[in-house]
């Protein structure tokens, strides 16, 4: 019977998930939510802001350890490595554009 289980109750608060809570997006890049955590939080970083991005696919970066070996397990292609520097360029001009900075 229902009346016989305790009571309980589920709260979820994206405020007290700091490493969610507090990173930043940038307009005109794409953004998502995964089933992964990040320690982002917890490294005392006090920027205005903070951006979690990376190359290649959550899903491989956070794959099953096989045999013993890391590097089959996570490993990102060559080509998803230039992709990511491509990408780090386009946000270091983007912030800088939107900042009105010329030089970093």
């Amino acid at each position: 019977r229902a009346s016989n289980l305790p009571h309980f109750e589920i709260i979820w608060d994206a405020a007290e998930n700091e490493s969610i809570a507090n990173l930043s997006t940038l307009p005109g890049f794409a953004t998502g939510t995964t089933a992964f955590n990040t320690d982002i939080a917890y490294f005392g970083w006090r920027a205005s802001r903070t951006f979690l991005v990376g190359p290649g696919s959550i899903l491989q970066a956070h794959k099953d350890l096989k045999d013993e070996v890391w590097i089959n397990a996570e490993w990102i292609s060559k080509r998803e490595q230039i992709a990511g520097a491509e990408l780090y360029i386009a946000i270091v001009k983007k912030l800088v554009q939107s900042s009105g900075k010329r030089h970093l």
